[in-house]
């Protein structure tokens, strides 16, 4: 469903408050790197939690939408670990 999301609506240029109308306020707002210590691309990236892969809590699933310094849409992913 995240990346039916990311082919139909989030799309590059699409502006920071579309975003929050389509997706809410994010869970976490992120601007250097992930807690994986990976970096990221844009000025912010807004995290927006998806659920656990396995019913022992591990393998968090997480909808990142990666913004430009003017707030429009660079890329969006689904990313875990």
């Amino acid at each position: 469903m995240a990346r039916s999301a990311i082919r139909r609506h989030l799309t590059v240029g699409l502006a920071e408050p579309q975003v929050v109308a389509l997706l809410g306020k994010p869970d976490e707002i992120r601007n250097v790197e992930d807690p994986g210590g990976h970096k990221l691309p844009g000025s912010q990236t807004y995290s927006y939690y998806l659920g656990s892969w396995s019913v022992y809590g591990f393998d968090d699933a997480f909808l990142y939408v990666h913004l430009d310094a003017a707030g429009r849409i660079l890329s969006a992913e689904v990313n875990g670990y």
